[in-house]
């Protein structure tokens, strides 16, 4: 009788891998889907998908209460899984927005404490409501030693969905001085045309290193 050995599913350690080498690299950047993977037994990115399909997205599928969860066939670990970190989430969100936005030299040094120990250039946004208080504080970019192309629509689109007035947009460069490049004055230059048009603030735009900055708000160009 022949015997037939299993083959590993190699798509699926592949994702695993992928999936646990972004979360290293930073949660932030997690899609949606990859988020949902890490809350079911078996983080399968397969599976998160076809069930942010079926609840229409990752707002609604929280809003569901267990019975509803397990009607879309998530066992009994993965609602209580689900259930814990929506209700952590949103009291973590309280604390949140008692923080506010500090002065320049303030916001300057927090993000260059946290961005010590990244090697790569990141872009990111720290978004705040009328009484700056920060609704969002995220890495939304990760690119390369030397370069990070930033998106200025999903720069607004994260703004827009956390129901943002102002917007602080920072780069982070691992070296020990800023070279302030054209295309950065650029970006400054665009995004705020582009915020003024939806009734947002561009507060600052920051580029960081670990000894220099620069902001162009203070750079005299926005007086």
């Amino acid at each position: 009788m022949t015997q037939y050995t299993a083959t590993p599913d190699i798509k699926s350690e592949s994702q695993e891998d992928h999936l646990l080498a972004s979360a290293l690299a930073g949660v932030e950047t997690l899609s949606d889907v990859q988020l949902l993977a890490t809350l079911l037994e078996e983080e399968q990115i397969n599976r998160a998908e076809n069930l942010l399909l079926e609840a229409g997205n990752l707002a609604l599928l929280a809003n569901k209460g267990p019975v509803e969860l397990m009607a879309l066939g998530l066992g009994t670990r993965e609602v209580v899984r689900l259930l814990v970190n929506t209700e952590l989430t949103a009291r973590l969100a309280i604390h949140r927005r008692a923080r506010r936005l500090g002065n320049p030299a303030e916001t300057v040094e927090a993000i260059r404490l946290r961005a010590l120990g990244w090697d790569c250039e990141c872009v990111g946004v720290i978004v705040v409501d009328r009484e700056r208080h920060i609704l969002l504080d995220q890495i939304l970019f990760r690119g390369t030693p030397y370069q990070c192309p930033a998106d200025i629509c999903v720069v607004l689109r994260e703004v827009v969905r956390t129901g943002g007035f102002g917007v602080v947009l920072y780069r982070w460069v691992p070296a020990s001085e800023v070279i302030l490049l054209a295309e950065d004055r650029i970006l400054a230059d665009r995004l705020r045309l582009a915020a003024s048009a939806l009734g947002v603030e561009v507060l600052d735009c920051l580029l960081i290193s670990e000894q220099s900055c620069w902001s162009g708000r203070t750079d005299g160009r926005w007086l």
